[in-house]
């Protein structure tokens, strides 16, 4: 026979036994054992039948022998899913000696050897009050986390899970799942998942405290299940941990109950061998509480051979079934509690239970910081007012027995110390240690008092189990889902609309929505951060000093130097004054870890600070000097890109920062160097790098207009792109001021000032709060400074020297080098002549790099032959370069636009599509928290600016190809405005008022001719836009038409800018053309465009 006894009914029966009133310490242990009294009290708990709550009971079953009234018991376990205070039996009850006798032979005997017995059926003992807090695991299917990502961090959160096995997650796998663990994952956890990739729906997941120590090997896939594998460490202890999902067997997925147990079998085979602890958890799809259900028996049976215990006892889903299970060995005590709970997730129910790990705390950090919001701004003021940094510091005696190298020094120091002391009086530094708890930004009070009425509800529901209680619990539930979903959007919608003109802050937000905002750097493993420290400050300088080895042992000492000498000199630099201080200051404002006040309070106070500044730098310029403390260099390493493998080093890149009056002090010299190079002509006309009026754009449109007009008369291109190996970091400083003073002139002060800017410079790395050694950097440019860009194309000068004296054409932007000629598309002989020419100039430019102590990176060097489409196929040639031979690609980025071999830009169009769409469903997973202005900006910074990258160089292209843009744009307006999928999309543009695709381009075509008419160009570009000119007076004469060029291809001619241009400027009334400045050209242009939109459509 089989029994279930309720406790309480237990007491009564004990309660009723004559001959014993009281129990014994003895007794009264076993039955707190047994789990039938309350630990608090030795009074037994008594339940109602009309109370409907879960009462603790103990099932088994056993055999009775009438003639000693003896019931002797096989199995015994404990539940918590009875609902009535009797005594349940499937037989006729027994008299009263059954009872008397089986309970006393229970609270007497072997209760701890029941409770302990190796049975699929034992009841897992529940924590005291006094027991040492454990790892706490919880496992629910939650039917896809993408619409339930609040409420399941939510539940998180407020049970303090520790670990959670997630099935039925639908995530996709790939960057389509960032905004969703964005808002899934709260703060401190982190999440390892497998997705379904063949279909849509399953999916399995882990999400754990980062305090512990987990691993996910490489697990073998299986076709009947899907599954995680972890290895969870902490403290000592290791549990080997399985997350499962096994869908139910459709016609879809065509998945026997026979696949499943033999691949199931196979991986237990593969587990029960470990050592460590095992723990398989999941939705297996049985119904284990139906021991008629032959595939659950079936599975049951394959767990006990293998010698496993199965702990779920309860239901877990809504229909009544037991699904989702949690298994170890018999052997193994890893599970000190397990409950089954109601949530409002899905229609499975949370199984939360607590592990044999201590507890993993959160984890902690030390930081160092500042209350500069305490900062009475006013007094802060007046006390630098007082100070020797004070308007009236310029009449402050000087010791006179100070060089002028000293006293700079001394100015430099006076301004450190005088701010440091000052932010240290009013914010001291202080140091505490910080636990990374679950946070947000937009959390509120409001949100705080809702989930404690809805903790409130929950408790009076769990104890009474009444509907009303519970449906009350459910409205809560909504009520603070609705509050916390409305709490974040007014958060996000304000800050975007705060900062709608700061693309730094705009770009943070939307990056905290789409992927949890900026995460902290990864490192290398390593003892500690000051050891690390030193690791990374090695390993950058091993790195430079191995390229300088390798060029002093293939290096030449020719120079290969064909600059001629510079007729004008640039001797000293021109007085500074405070107005062009203030002005520059205002430009921009960016502090670092080595200024000592940070650059919103140094705003506060600038106007009081320039007197001095414009001092301290005017001795400086005037006497050739750069105090050493501003050339120290602070170098934080970060990843190039995001996913790469943290543990290797050259994975990252160093990147520096300069004390903010350093920087101020180079733009000061900057705008004298910019001006002096520009008057006289200085500069390489084809370098289109940290030049005003110049972009990536300009420099791709006069290389594609080159090469369009070359294949339009019938001519193919080589075109060969050159790259070098830490082209800034090598920059040798002695032929550098050689190179300053021969070529460009500049001699006396200024260039003493250049010897002192270079000499003598440091750097060290920081990590946290730890900083490495200090280093000598004896070569190379500053990185992270105002002049290092400028110094390196002024002393890479000489290579448009060498690719002149071979006639091919050529363009730069700072290191990134493009050379290409033309040859007769029928000539083989031109294409062999071609081929040497760039071979031998090559090979000269590499000579003069290694005698500059420049590499020249001939791995990533590239080379494309460009021809016409509707020309015979051109056998490509091999170009030789030393010893490599390079072969010629059929794309190449350049500047970040693709080339291919037919110029027709449909690589670089599939590009754009595919980012812009990635971007366009992560915004769509948050538009709900975005107001429409809010959305419209973000579509133009993360959208729009794709679009409009460059593209005057997609005039003249295939409808077919402007369609795929066009279909971009229209998704993103339908986005802004929520519309649907079926409305036309001409009134959605319209009421956004944005120019189509199509119209885009000519708008910026238009726009560049304007500024070629109005030296607002590059000349490059204003060379090939010519007024017309007439033999006789026309009327025409004064319509200021552009000379156009003729073409003789659709395909390729008529999209050069020097044909496109005339010819769409020429088409504009005349009243556009003659717009006096460039707000009002755009604005009537955008206007004119619209009307031809409206008038012809997206046709």
């Amino acid at each position: 026979m089989s029994f279930v006894y309720s406790r309480s009914a237990l007491w009564n029966i004990f309660s009723s036994i004559n001959g014993i009133p009281r129990l014994e310490s003895t007794t009264w242990n076993n039955l707190k054992l047994a789990g039938i009294a309350r630990l608090a009290t030795r009074r037994g708990c008594r339940a109602g039948a009309s109370k409907k709550r879960p009462i603790p009971t103990i099932q088994g079953d056993g055999r009775y022998s009438g003639d000693n009234s003896q019931f002797q018991f096989r199995h015994l376990s404990f539940q918590n899913d009875c609902y009535s205070p009797f005594m349940q039996i499937s037989s006729n009850l027994f008299d009263r000696d059954f009872h008397n006798n089986m309970l006393i032979n229970l609270l007497t005997s072997s209760a701890t050897q029941a409770h302990n017995s190796s049975t699929p059926d034992r009841e897992i003992p529940r924590h005291s009050s006094g027991s040492i807090s454990t790892c706490s695991f919880g496992l629910i299917n939650c039917r896809s986390v993408c619409n339930k990502t609040l409420v399941v961090k939510d539940l998180v959160v407020d049970k303090d899970i520790d670990i959670l096995g997630i099935t039925e997650t639908w995530l996709h796998g790939n960057d389509l799942d960032n905004p969703v663990l964005a808002e899934l994952v709260p703060s401190g956890y982190s999440f390892g998942h497998s997705a379904r990739h063949d279909s849509r729906g399953g999916g399995v997941g882990l999400m754990f405290k980062k305090s512990l120590n987990v691993k996910f090997p490489v697990a073998e896939s299986y076709n009947s299940f899907e599954m995680v594998n972890a290895e969870i460490k902490l403290a000592g202890k290791s549990i080997n941990l399985y997350v499962i999902y096994r869908p139910p067997p459709s016609s879809e997925n065509r998945v026997s109950c026979e696949s499943f147990l033999d691949e199931f079998g196979t991986l237990l085979e593969n587990s029960v061998i470990d050592p460590r602890p095992l723990l398989i958890t999941g939705d297996f799809n049985f119904h284990v509480d139906n021991k008629s259900d032959v595939d659950a028996n079936n599975f049951s049976d394959l767990l006990e051979s293998f010698n496993l215990c199965q702990h779920v006892m309860e239901s877990t889903h809504c229909a009544g079934h037991t699904l989702d299970l949690i298994i170890s060995r018999n052997s193994e005590n890893i599970l000190n509690s397990l409950n089954v709970v109601d949530v409002p997730i899905s229609d499975h129910r949370l199984i939360i239970c607590s592990l044999d790990l201590k507890k993993p705390p959160f984890e902690k950090r030390r930081i160092q910081y500042r209350q500069l919001k305490s900062v009475n701004y006013d007094n802060f003021r007046k006390d630098i007012m007082n100070s020797p940094l004070g308007p009236e510091v310029q009449h402050a005696p000087v010791d006179s027995s100070m060089n002028p190298f000293e006293v700079a020094s001394h100015l430099v120091d006076l301004y450190d110390n005088v701010l440091l002391s000052l932010i240290d009086s009013y914010a001291p530094v202080k140091t505490k240690t910080i636990i990374l708890r679950p946070r947000a930004a937009w959390y509120s009070n409001g949100i705080a008092e809702c989930k404690k009425r809805r903790r409130r509800l929950e408790r009076k529901w769990r104890r009474t189990r009444l509907l009303c209680d519970r449906v009350n619990y459910e409205k809560q539930c909504a009520e603070c889902r609705d509050l916390i979903y409305k709490t974040k959007k007014d958060y996000f919608n304000t800050v975007i609309s705060e900062n709608i003109h700061d693309q730094r802050v705009l770009f943070q937000t939307v990056n905290h929505l789409l992927s949890g905002g900026i995460k902290d750097t990864e490192y290398p493993t390593c003892s500690d951060d000051k050891t690390l420290a030193e690791v990374f400050i090695n390993f950058f300088t091993s790195k430079i000093n191995g390229i300088l080895s390798d060029l002093q042992r293939s290096g030449t000492s020719d120079t290969l130097e064909v600059s001629p000498q510079c007729k004008s000199t640039f001797l000293n630099f021109d007085i500074v004054t405070s107005d062009e201080i203030c002005k520059l200051i205002k430009s921009s404002v960016k502090s670092c870890s080595l200024d000592p006040v940070p650059s919103f309070l140094f705003k506060k106070c600038s106007d009081i600070l320039v007197p001095f500044l414009t001092s301290m730098v005017n001795h400086c310029l005037t006497n050739g000097i750069m105090p050493d403390a501003l050339k120290i260099a602070r170098i934080t390493p970060i990843l190039k890109k995001s996913g790469a493998d943290c543990e290797q080093l050259k994975n990252f890149r160093p990147v520096s920062n300069l004390k903010f009056i350093s920087k101020l002090m180079e733009k000061c010299v900057a705008v004298q160097l910019n001006q002096y190079l520009n008057d006289n002509c200085l500069l390489e006309e084809f370098q289109s790098a940290y030049k005003i009026a110049h972009s990536t754009e300009t420099a791709l449109l006069k290389i594609q207009s080159d090469i369009l007009m070359s294949l339009d008369n019938g001519k193919a291109v080589v075109l060969v792109f050159l790259d070098m190996s830490a082209a800034f970091d090598t920059v040798n400083h002695k032929i550098l001021l050689s190179r300053l003073s021969e070529s460009f002139g500049i001699k006396g002060m200024a260039l003493k000032w250049f010897n002192s800017y270079l000499t003598n410079r440091k750097q060290f790395v920081a990590i946290n709060n730890a900083v490495s050694s200090v280093w000598d950097q004896n070569v190379g440019v500053p990185q992270g400074s105002v002049l290092g860009p400028i110094l390196y194309v002024l002393y890479t000068s000489p290579v448009a020297d060498i690719i002149k004296s071979y006639g091919l054409s050529y363009h730069f932007y700072a290191d990134d080098s493009q050379l290409y000629i033309a040859f007769s598309h029928n000539s083989h002989q031109q294409l062999l002549d071609a081929k040497e020419c760039i071979e031998r100039c090559v090979a000269d430019i590499k000579r003069w790099m290694q005698a500059n102590d420049l590499k020249l990176n001939q791995d990533k060097t590239e080379i494309m032959l460009i021809h016409s489409k509707f020309k015979a196929y051109i056998d490509p040639p091999i170009i030789q370069i030393g010893d490599d031979m390079i072969h010629v690609s059929s794309t190449a980025t350049n500047l970040g636009f693709k080339f291919d071999k037919y110029l027709c830009c449909h690589d670089q169009i599939k590009q754009v599509c595919k980012s812009s769409f990635y971007f366009i469903r992560n915004i769509a997973k948050i538009r709900n928290y975005l107001t429409d202005s809010a959305t419209e900006s973000v579509v133009h910074a993360f959208i729009t600016s794709k679009l409009d990258y460059c593209n005057s160089l997609y005039y003249g292209l295939p409808k077919y190809l402007l369609k795929r843009l066009q279909c971009i744009q229209n998704s993103a307006a339908r986005l802004v405005v929520q519309a649907s999928k079926f409305d036309h999309v001409t009134p959605v543009l319209i009421k956004l008022h944005w120019l189509p695709v199509r119209f885009r381009i000519m708008f910026k075509i238009l726009l560049m001719v304007y500024k070629c008419l109005h030296d607002m160009a590059p000349p490059y570009l204003a060379n090939v836009i010519k007024p017309r000119k007439t033999s006789r007076s026309l009327r025409s004469t004064t319509m200021e038409y552009l000379e156009e060029q003729r073409s003789r291809l659709v395909t390729y001619g008529d999209r050069s800018f020097s044909v496109a241009g005339p010819k769409l400027w020429n088409n504009l009334p005349l009243q556009i053309r003659k717009s006096s400045s460039i707000q009002s050209f755009k604005k009537e242009l955008k206007s004119h465009l619209f009307k031809n939109f409206l008038s012809f459509g997206l046709k």
